[in-house]
């Protein structure tokens, strides 16, 4: 899928669910998917009941995909509330286990997580345990917050990283928040980066 000089401002919501993949352009990606010169400015919201994965323009990407982002802003609003076991969001991607790449992108909303045992928000991305990750001049200016009972890992661009990244020529001067019971991991670029990660 290519997608160029395109506009999400709307709103995609889950409830009772007993998982859900939301993404302001793409739920669940397996494949390739490129956007460019594209911004999501809507409303992406999960109340279910054990995991979610959501994301202002992927809600979560496989290890088969990829994923290509240039010259794109998120100033929507990506909340996710209730999830028992974890959950996964970020201004553009939730989760990520591919191959991505985000250029000259702008981050400006706010990603909330609130309830769940394992929470992880990101201004840009809010998982990655697998895959590889490059990022190149890029701005964080929003809002990240998790909230969990457990596990709370909160950063500018990810809040969890454990593949291979990397990050150039970027800045991140937006808020960050990890609060609630358990560990609260928290970064200007990223909250949580595992020990078998490479950056």
């Amino acid at each position: 899928i290519n997608i160029k000089s395109s506009v999400f401002n709307g709103e995609v919501f889950s409830e009772f669910a007993k998982s859900s993949y939301l993404g302001g352009y793409i739920g669940n990606n397996g494949g390739f998917f490129s956007i460019e010169e594209s911004s999501s400015y809507g409303l992406i919201s999960s109340m279910s009941d054990e995991d979610c994965r959501i994301g202002g323009f992927v809600g979560n990407g496989l290890s088969a995909g990829t994923i290509i982002i240039k010259s794109c802003v998120c100033d929507g609003e990506i909340m996710s509330k209730k999830g028992v076991n974890s959950c996964l969001s970020g201004g553009y991607i939730g989760n990520n286990l591919g191959k991505l790449t985000i250029e000259e992108s702008l981050s400006t909303g706010k990603v909330s997580i609130e309830g769940g045992v394992d929470c992880r928000a990101g201004g840009f991305v809010g998982s990655a345990k697998t895959g590889t990750i490059t990022m190149k001049s890029c701005t964080y200016e929003g809002e990240v917050s998790s909230s969990g009972t457990d596990i709370n890992a909160s950063g500018g661009y990810m809040g969890v990283f454990s593949g291979e990244q990397s990050i150039e020529g970027c800045s991140s001067i937006g808020k960050v928040f990890a609060e609630g019971g358990g560990v609260c991991y928290a970064g200007g670029f990223v909250g949580l980066a595992k020990s078998e990660g490479t950056t």
